[in-house]
């Protein structure tokens, strides 16, 4: 959904400059994340080969995504889901939020179905 409308004065501290707050993110996540035997410490960014399908990745990501937008089980349980979101957050917008919102409201059988166990507040 890109950056919010209002996070622009975050964004010098956050993705640049000498010491960008987010620098070390993407290192770390290839490091220690992304890979089912974590290459660790020593791997640097320059040593990703974008040639390997986004399928090799799979694995880890079905361990570490959580935007299974099917909560059916969850709601018929008696689960309620209150989700808060920052919009001025530029490292991760809430757009994807409201992403999520409207996919499980789409996974029910009606829309409406989602607002009984599900309510997000953006603030």
């Amino acid at each position: 959904p890109g950056l919010p409308v209002g996070s622009e004065l975050a964004w010098p501290n956050a993705f640049f400059g000498e010491h960008p707050k987010y620098e070390a993110f993407p290192a770390e996540i290839l490091r220690y994340v992304l890979f089912q035997h974590p290459p660790g410490p020593d791997y640097q960014q320059r040593d990703f080969d974008l040639r390997v399908p986004p399928e090799f990745f799979e694995p880890v990501e079905s361990l570490m995504t959580a935007d299974n937008a099917d909560l059916a089980r969850f709601a018929a349980r008696g689960g309620k889901l209150l989700m808060i979101h920052g919009t001025n957050e530029p490292a991760m917008p809430y757009g994807y939020a409201v992403d999520y919102v409207e996919r499980v409201a789409r996974s029910q059988r009606s829309p409406g179905d989602a607002r009984s166990f599900l309510r997000l507040f953006l603030v």
